[in-house]
């Protein structure tokens, strides 16, 4: 088994684990420095747990051209992610049956937030050095009427998505930017912001202290009712 064979297996592994955490009085998700990726997984795991595709609410703007949508199909074709159908809204795009690909064009929409009355209690911790697709699944996970997050802000790398690398045509000099942006409702930049968590912990044992404040308070009888967090 390769080493790449083995992350996949143990991403598999956790997004399959929501299946049983869901029949669970409560549980801790620690998502902690995690700096993202494919946000397959996350999806994957909400799918599972709740049994619906998760929604947040933003705004959104993504660049619709034949060099994207060449970039994404080279991408879902690469042999190293396991199980991975081209995706519809590529196969679409790039079948000319949709409105033309032009450069320059851009894409824009707006996702409504879909929520999940959840039974369990899910505590999840988060810090800095949660970015990008794992600000995603915060996002995700934000959706749940029963979730605590506890440690500090997430790091705030949410506004461009999809991120690749480019070579302009003349200087074959390389650049690096994101092909999305997404905004929150409130319209607000949450670039060096991020999330925030509902008890501020910035402690190397927080789950010592986590788990010490569930039995000190008898958490697994008591249902959160969503987060009043903002940002």
């Amino acid at each position: 088994m390769s080493y790449d064979d083995k992350i996949h297996d143990e991403l598999d592994d956790f997004v399959e684990s929501a299946k049983e955490l869901k029949n669970e009085e409560i549980f801790i998700l620690d998502i902690r420095n995690n700096l993202g990726g494919i946000s397959n997984y996350p999806m994957g795991w909400y799918e599972n747990f709740t049994g619906k595709e998760p929604s947040s609410e933003k705004f959104f703007a993504k660049l619709n051209t034949k060099t994207i949508y060449n970039l994404f199909l080279d991408i879902e074709n690469k042999s190293d992610i396991p199980n991975h159908e081209l995706s519809d809204e590529v196969k679409s795009k790039l079948s000319g049956k949709e409105k033309e690909l032009v450069n320059g064009a851009w894409y824009t929409g707006y996702y409504t937030e879909n929520r999940f009355d959840n039974e369990p209690l899910v505590i999840v911790l988060i810090n800095n050095n949660v970015a990008s697709a794992g600000e995603e699944f915060v996002s995700y996970l934000r959706t749940l009427n029963n979730v605590l997050f506890i440690g500090t802000n997430t790091s705030g790398a949410v506004l461009i998505g999809s991120n690749t690398s480019w070579y302009l045509p003349n200087s074959n000099i390389a650049i690096n930017s994101g092909t999305n942006i997404n905004l929150p409702p409130t319209m607000e930049n949450m670039d060096g912001k991020g999330f925030y968590p509902d008890l501020w912990v910035n402690s190397e044992d927080i789950v010592d202290r986590v788990i010490n404040f569930i039995n000190k308070y008898d958490l697994s009888n008591i249902n959160i009712g969503g987060t009043d967090n903002e940002k």
